[in-house]
């Protein structure tokens, strides 16, 4: 399954939806937050919502409740009120820099990687001026009457269909294999790698690092080919040379072009960094498979 931009879930209620309930929309955001302050990278695994529209009378978070709660798809075709999102994402990094634990003098830089975007619905309703939870059917605000008019500013134009492709591969037409959270699926007949882009299968280069030992298990890293700006990082050779790595240079290494390799699985931050790290600096030979 794929979606134009990012998937959106609606959270679902166990009593009977009125009328008169109404979905807000939330921003949600999951993926390893990193921090570089002087001489130290922390990091954390992040899972968090901001509020999407200008709704003052509304939670600016839904807490827990995107991991404790059922979710459904949000389509053109499901019948609700949606209320308009005026927030754009662009404007919710600087939001979770404020309320990250990280408040330490002196941050060069925060980055997310492997972040998931999506954008959840909660429902509420109204009853006279007061605004009340569609999940726990308490109040959350009193409002005014022309606070009251937000409420009708209902989504009509919603393109949010579902794009389903068939996992066949289109080179040989087998069986495309992976996780249900996979991003790459593997042909096991013709030995291809394919990533969805758009509702379409694209086409990736892959190779694998032999090894001697029949049991061992292989697993996946993203080797990127990246330009640095203020540094001088093109080659092997270079980064020897930029992190006094104890080895000595070579004309190989030095016409050598530089990667970064990074793991292509879930894993914790710290893990994610150690890997990357070492991947990076042992730069796995060209030779592959």
């Amino acid at each position: 399954m794929s979606a134009r931009d990012y998937f959106r879930y609606f959270l679902v209620t166990d009593s009977p939806v009125s009328e008169e309930m109404i979905f807000v929309p939330y921003w949600r955001l999951r993926g390893m937050h990193f921090t570089l302050t002087p001489f130290e990278v922390t990091s954390k695994v992040l899972d968090t919502s901001f509020l999407a529209g200008t709704y003052p009378y509304i939670p600016l978070s839904l807490g827990l409740r995107t991991q404790a709660l059922k979710l459904r798809f949000a389509t053109s075709k499901v019948n609700e009120h949606f209320l308009s999102a005026d927030v754009p994402f662009a404007d919710v990094i600087p939001r979770i820099d404020q309320l990250s634990q990280y408040t330490e003098v002196g941050i060069f830089h925060r980055a997310f990687i492997g972040e998931t975007i999506s954008k959840i619905y909660a429902p509420v309703y109204m009853d006279n001026s007061t605004v009340y939870d569609g999940i726990l059917h308490r109040p959350i605000s009193k409002t005014s009457p022309s606070e009251v008019r937000a409420f009708r500013n209902i989504n009509t134009d919603r393109k949010w269909n579902i794009t389903f492709n068939p996992a066949l591969c289109p080179r040989c037409g087998w069986d495309l294999t992976g996780a249900r959270n996979s991003v790459v699926l593997l042909c096991r007949n013709c030995d291809s790698a394919w990533e969805d882009m758009n509702g379409e299968f694209k086409k990736l280069r892959f190779g694998v690092i032999p090894c001697r030992d029949k049991d061992s298990a292989y697993i996946p890293f993203w080797r990127l080919r990246i330009t640095i700006e203020g540094l001088h990082l093109r080659t092997y050779a270079d980064l020897i040379q930029f992190a006094n790595l104890p080895k000595a240079v070579t004309q190989k290494w030095i016409d050598k072009e530089l990667s970064f390799w990074t793991p292509a699985v879930t894993v914790r931050p710290k893990i994610f960094m150690r890997l990357s790290k070492q991947l990076t600096i042992t730069q796995p030979s060209e030779d592959l498979n």
